[in-house]
């Protein structure tokens, strides 16, 4: 009897492409022209790229490796690859799937889960789980597995669990939330104004992600933000990520960001406890770091340490 393989913890980049990319790389099916289907697979390689990296989510091979095995098989040169590469380059490039199927990143969160189960269960927001499984069953028949994991999310989306129990901290491999504060002073704490979170509607487990996310988000700026006209800031690496969190004193307003994630835009608005849940893209991931960056300061703050008055 052969010993059961372990689950694969990565996905390889050639297999989350779009099957026209596929057909492109395997048989060298033009799309247009060859130039153009170099150019269309670049877009898509480096469009997975980008999503997976914003997602947390690891990957095997790169845009580079898949562009040059296309050219192989188009019959194109290097030139061609380096223009590929380049032009796809300056664009925003995203996955073709987030506009099949409805759209979207439940559409890529789907392709994800045909390729890694347990990496789609692990690291998915369980809203999005949830859809997705929805959509999952219209196209085919679930398994006994398939079907057990969506009720099992059905139960967990109608308990409404606290928001302690949502963290996944399964999702989140220690490398990755390791935070890079060695080099912060924790000595001090500031005395920002504590404020109650409001809830609108029934709460969700993604609400409750958020919610904790922006607790730990205002702890962090007050345990080491630097204070400079009117705002109290805070810029650092955790983990394998960037943040910036920015606290506006005099509205109570927060807002944090993601280096790479989103352009210019905040990942979470908190206006004094009302968080803007819409627009927000927190990642378990997300709050795993802020927990282990916490957990750190903790760890490392002098005794009877405090903020001159």
């Amino acid at each position: 009897m052969t010993a059961a393989r372990p689950k694969s913890k990565t996905i390889d980049l050639k297999d989350l492409l779009a099957p026209r990319v596929q057909d492109i790389i395997t048989k060298g099916s033009v799309f247009k022209d060859p130039q153009y289907s170099l150019y269309h697979t670049a877009r898509e390689a480096i469009g997975w790229q980008n999503w997976m990296r914003e997602r947390q989510l690891p990957m095997t091979g790169s845009p580079l490796e898949v562009v040059r095995e296309a050219a192989r098989s188009l019959r194109l040169n290097a030139v061609d690859v380096d223009q590929a590469i380049a032009k796809a380059s300056q664009e925003n490039c995203v996955p073709s799937a987030k506009f099949m199927d409805k759209g979207g990143d439940v559409s890529c969160w789907m392709r994800v889960a045909d390729l890694n189960g347990w990496l789609f269960k692990a690291r998915c927001p369980t809203d999005i789980q949830l859809e997705a499984l929805e959509r999952m069953s219209q196209h085919r028949a679930l398994n006994p597995e398939l079907a057990a994991q969506r009720e099992s999310l059905r139960r967990q989306k109608q308990a409404a669990p606290a928001p302690e129990t949502v963290s996944q901290t399964e999702a989140v491999s220690t490398e990755a939330a390791q935070p890079a504060f060695h080099q912060i002073p924790v000595e001090h704490s500031a005395n920002v104004p504590q404020i109650e979170f409001e809830t609108v509607g029934t709460p969700t487990p993604q609400h409750h992600l958020n919610t904790r996310f922006a607790q730990l988000g205002r702890q962090l700026v007050a345990e080491v933000g630097a204070e400079k006209d009117g705002q109290r800031s805070l810029r650092s690496e955790i983990g394998r990520a960037q943040y910036k969190i920015i606290l506006n004193m005099a509205d109570n307003t927060m807002q944090i960001y993601a280096h790479g994630r989103r352009g210019t835009e905040p990942i979470l608005v908190d206006a004094n406890g009302n968080i803007d849940h819409a627009n927000a893209r927190v990642l378990p991931g997300d709050l795993e770091a802020f927990q282990t960056a916490l957990d750190y300061l903790q760890k490392h703050r002098q005794p009877n340490a405090g903020v001159e008055r």
